[in-house]
């Protein structure tokens, strides 16, 4: 899929988008499950990133028999971070070249239309996991609920 710079920028701009949608979602489910309170837990977690925030997941939920995910979810969440991390801090390098004196930035023949077929399937996979996510938040919210009033 042959991109201009423009067109780029803006499915970029989605797939980013749809990455913080991703992150907050986690951080909500974190929210939901830690002792300190929903609103404090989430002024914890602000500033983390997704790998910070993946690892606090897995250590309020790996040892519940009733919260614990499955260690596929655990795996598709980290390659989730590890794609977000790419699109996040290396595809631009990837792509792009400085070039004359005004430092316009260039698509590399060949490369752009490559990562042009992954940013768009990969924004389709990413919009429904987005939606199996949000999914699992008012599961676990669910739960915990029940959990929490039969305590």
């Amino acid at each position: 899929m042959n991109m201009t710079l423009d067109e780029f920028r803006i499915a970029h701009s989605k797939i980013i988008a749809l990455y913080q949608g991703l992150e907050f979602n986690l951080k909500r489910i974190c929210s939901i499950l830690s002792d300190k309170g929903f609103i404090a837990s989430m002024d914890d977690l602000e500033r983390d990133s997704m790998g910070s925030v993946i690892r606090e997941l897995v250590k309020l939920t790996k040892d519940n028999d009733t919260l614990r995910l499955s260690d596929t979810a655990y795996e598709v969440l980290n390659k989730f971070r590890e794609k977000r991390n790419y699109w996040c801090h290396q595809c631009y390098l990837d792509i792009c070249v400085k070039k004359d004196a005004q430092r316009r930035e260039v698509l590399k023949a060949g490369r752009s239309e490559a990562i042009g077929h992954m940013l768009i399937d990969e924004t389709c996979e990413l919009e429904a996991f987005g939606a199996e996510l949000e999914e699992l938040y008012f599961t676990l919210t669910r739960k915990i609920f029940d959990l929490r009033r039969n305590a």
